[in-house]
């Protein structure tokens, strides 16, 4: 089941289909997703020609494609066919399964967030668990790193409120010169943009934490075929750990505690999203050797992700704000160019050919026309994980609300001179709860295998719990996003062997339970 990239991503490492293909004599099949890789359809000259970029139309083009193949092409049309999938491709293996059980007779849904929308009940901050996993002793890395990861956001927020301490932060975390003279953190809210700027990698960094050196990642996320490295959060975790103990005392899960440097001299006191500093006369945070050495533990393991090209000599941070810049001025200037000629945009008929913005634009479309809206990563730093501050004002935030403010009206393709998407969204939708099920759709299903790493951050909406004898979670104490599908190696932990031996054994008894029927 092609996701929202090129199919080539997935045939170069969806491994498990190899080597059970090869085994039971079987014709692979990876199917391209519309809208995406080299599956565009033709766009300009097309009524609403965004309009059939769903996951229901995918689906329909998978079911299709398996009768045209047994019709036309394969030498076995009654043979069982068996969805594979990751991510979303995971969640149209388990709707395929669902939706068409005809066409096919099992499924292997990896790291499939298929409960993940505002109906569903998820933790709103639940893939910050799994990230928080990763970077303790439960994932392999040690307790150091988190803990010393949390009392770092206060202690850059300290050393935000004077010039002095920003300079130490600009030092440490390696920030290019800006071309005027001045600090590149000039005021407290540049380092606000300093810690989410620091709290952004360790999410890739989780889903990518595999045994292996690999490319997944970074070719999905940020366009780069520069791998990251075996276990690439222990290894981030490396500099943050040996950068020394900085002691939380309090009630973290209350987001009320204080951070104690220098054996006390210090302490940097957090209440909720506010700090404050208590320090003998002779103490200063930004000449605190200890509080020097965990800024720069923490810019080296964050470079792990920002410069796993290995070419960066210092960092951007205003890059983004350029970028959105040019967007937006690229934006204007097609504008121009449709009220020039743009007779047709009254009938919705679309004048670009291309969408702008490739793949990741794909993603928005399909998101759009379906208000497929997963709000598992909407909430952070309420008191279960490494980071701070809270993403929410305060103790009595209202998950309502925050769901409300997830998703924004979809106006940009309109202004694209593209047509089809409906230009205002409903974050709390029950469309994909209604067509496949949501809570109750796999207890009505059969013959899906589950699997979730419990170090991916979107298992935090994936099926964890067996739901019958025939719909079973399978969960991976030392799993990435997918670890299951890629080719094994020998550096696999117990787990994903273990994973892969259900999912072989499963795909077994399916086909001979459908081979069963057609005597």
């Amino acid at each position: 089941m092609g996701n929202e990239s090129p199919v080539e991503e997935y045939v170069n490492n969806t491994g498990l289909m190899w080597n059970l293909g090869k085994s039971l004599g079987a014709h692979l099949v990876f199917a391209e997703h519309r809208y995406f890789g080299d599956s565009v359809p033709q766009l300009k000259g097309v009524r609403n020609c965004l309009a059939y970029c769903t996951s229901a139309q995918a689906l329909a083009d998978y079911a299709s494609l398996v009768r045209h193949l047994k019709n036309n092409v394969l030498d076995t049309p009654q043979g069982a066919v068996i969805a594979f999938g990751g991510s979303y491709g995971g969640m149209l293996a388990a709707w395929a399964r669902m939706k068409y059980p005809a066409t096919f007779h099992g499924a292997i849904a990896a790291s499939a967030p298929i409960w993940g929308f505002p109906n569903d009940n998820v933790q709103l901050d639940g893939s910050q668990i799994p990230v928080t996993r990763s970077a303790s002793a439960a994932g392999g890395a040690t307790d150091t790193c988190k803990n010393n990861i949390l009392a770092s956001w206060p202690i850059m927020r300290e050393l935000g409120k004077t010039q002095q301490g920003r300079d130490l932060l600009a030092s440490a975390f390696q920030l290019c010169p800006t071309s005027s003279g001045t600090s590149p953190l000039p005021t407290p809210q540049s380092v606000e943009n300093l810690i989410q700027y620091g709290h952004n990698p360790w999410f890739e960094l989780a889903e990518g934490d595999y045994p292996f050196s690999s490319d997944y990642i970074t070719y999905a996320v940020a366009n780069t075929p520069t791998p990251l490295p075996a276990w690439p959060v222990r290894v981030a975790c490396k500099s943050v750990s040996n950068a020394g103990t900085f002691v939380l005392k309090g009630n973290t899960s209350n987001v009320e505690y204080n951070v104690v440097i220098d054996n006390g001299d210090i302490v940097v006191a957090v209440n909720w999203n506010k700090t404050t500093t208590l320090a003998t006369i002779n103490a200063s945070l930004a000449t605190s050797p200890s509080v020097t050495k965990l800024m720069k533990g923490l810019s080296d393991s964050i470079s792990v992700w920002y410069n796993v090209s290995g070419d960066k000599q210092c960092y951007q941070l205003d890059t983004m704000m350029a970028e959105t810049s040019v967007t937006s001025q690229k934006t204007i200037e097609i504008e121009i160019e449709n009220k020039l000629d743009n007779s047709d945009a009254s009938n919705n008929i679309c004048t670009a050919d291309t969408i702008p913005g490739g793949n990741a634009a794909g993603w928005g479309v399909l998101c759009c026309n379906e208000n497929l809206n997963l709000v598992n990563t909407l909430v952070s730093g309420v008191g279960n994980d490494m980071f701070w501050p809270p993403s929410v004002t305060s103790r009595e935030w209202n998950r309502t609300e925050e769901i409300e403010n997830s998703f924004s009206p979809c106006t940009q393709y309109a202004q694209d001179g593209l047509f089809g998407v409906p230009e205002f969204t409903d974050p709390f939708a029950t469309w994909e709860d209604v067509y496949y099920g949501g809570l109750d759709g796999p207890q009505e299903s059969s013959n899906i295998v589950f699997s979730n790493g419990l170090l991916d951050p979107w298992t935090a909406a994936g099926v964890t719990k067996n739901i019958s004898d025939s719909v079973i979670s399978v969960l991976l104490d030392l799993g990435g996003h997918h670890l299951d599908l890629f080719f094994p190696t020998k550096e696999d932990p117990p787990c994903a062997i273990e994973a892969r031996k259900i999912e072989k054994m499963n795909v077994m008894k399916w086909i001979q339970q459908h081979n069963e029927k057609q005597k």
